[in-house]
């Protein structure tokens, strides 16, 4: 069986990860060590000066390489939507409506809840509470929806 090594708030994770859950790819989830820079609010504000070039793009197609979902858009969606205000809340796509409308599209896609849970645990980085505490064990919880999702399509 394939083996994952990483932490569910890791944005290269969260692509593979969803991609196998979307394909029905069993794997186990490895835990692995947490970068303790990643979530601070001034490391993710830094991460996407680019955000109009990615808008323009998606103000001419409906995802990024064309009309259906890629791996294109499943890695910048691991960029971008980890930092809407729902979740980690650093970045305003207000002004960016081709993004706002791909962020809701990515969100329809199968098993975007099971591969984004540690989002909704972890909130608002600027607010987090208990720091790497709190985000070791939204990991732990992550982790356990994420083999939730494999043993179910693996049963069946």
């Amino acid at each position: 069986m394939l083996k994952i090594y990483g932490v569910p708030n890791s944005q290269p994770v969260r692509a593979v990860v969803w991609t196998c859950l979307m394909h029905e790819l069993p794997f186990e989830f490895v835990m692995t060590s947490q970068n303790r820079d990643a979530k601070h609010p001034e490391f993710l504000a830094s991460v996407n000066p680019r955000v109009k070039i990615i808008d323009g793009m998606l103000a001419e197609s409906a995802f990024i390489a064309g009309p259906t979902a890629t791996l294109a858009d499943i890695s910048a969606y691991e960029e971008l939507g980890q930092n809407q205000a729902k979740y980690a809340n650093c970045t305003d796509y207000g002004p960016y409506p081709a993004i706002r409308r791909w962020l809701l599209d990515m969100e329809r896609l199968p098993f975007h809840r099971e591969a984004h849970a540690v989002w909704r645990l972890i909130g608002d980085v600027a607010r987090l509470q208990g720091g790497m505490r709190t985000i070791a064990r939204a990991n732990k919880e992550a982790a356990r929806i994420l083999e939730a999702a494999v043993a179910n399509f693996t049963r069946r």
